[in-house]
């Protein structure tokens, strides 16, 4: 869940970006897909997916399953991103070169310290996605090393018996990660989906 949030930062900062201080021909329809796919269900890629990860050897690995969350999440991520940066002033940025910044600097510095509601929002919102996924942590993964809480939980209930104290403990623990992140981000949170939301 860390790394899919990460991922999805680094990557759809950059993007969001692109899209949001720079006009080039089929913007508009690049958003559009980038929203498209997210209609599409995950269990209609399921085949595709499994076998490519397969063939690529990441059977039962953490970095699959991050690729596979990315890929799911960085879409709107990207759009968020875009529209929250939209609210930003270019005056911002163009203070910051002006005074000697490189573009680095000014990004680092200026632009994502004013945007950090938005990366707030898209940053939980790529979190609890990857935590709590069952479908691909069970198809992608085997092992323990690899199993995330979801498929570790349901686990314990068997053919032959259902471990309910165990069931309901791991069950309440995982609830605690994003229980507190959303309590310590609230207002960022609401501040970064509200803001975003208004731009087109």
């Amino acid at each position: 869940a860390t790394g899919t949030a990460v991922l999805n930062l680094v990557l759809g900062t950059f993007a969001g970006y692109g899209l949001a201080r720079y006009s080039f021909r089929g913007r508009g329809t690049l958003l559009g897909l980038y929203l498209a796919s997210r209609v599409l269900p995950g269990i209609a890629l399921i085949v595709p997916l499994y076998l490519t990860i397969k063939n690529f050897g990441l059977l039962d690995h953490l970095s699959a399953l991050i690729v596979t969350y990315v890929s799911f999440t960085l879409p709107f991520t990207i759009w968020l991103l875009r529209n929250y940066l939209q609210t930003i002033p270019r005056s911002l940025e163009e203070a910051a070169l002006i005074d000697g910044c490189t573009w680095l600097q000014m990004m680092t510095k200026v632009l994502l310290p004013a945007a950090m509601p938005g990366l707030v929002a898209a940053g939980m919102f790529a979190f609890m996605t990857a935590w709590n996924d069952y479908l691909f942590a069970v198809i992608l993964t085997s092992t323990t090393a690899a199993k995330t809480l979801p498929v570790v939980v349901a686990g314990f209930a068997t053919d032959v018996t259902t471990e309910r104290t165990l069931m309901a403990t791991s069950g309440v623990l995982a609830i605690i990660p994003p229980l507190a992140l959303a309590l310590l981000c609230q207002r960022l949170i609401v501040q970064g989906l509200t803001s975003g939301a208004v731009k087109d």
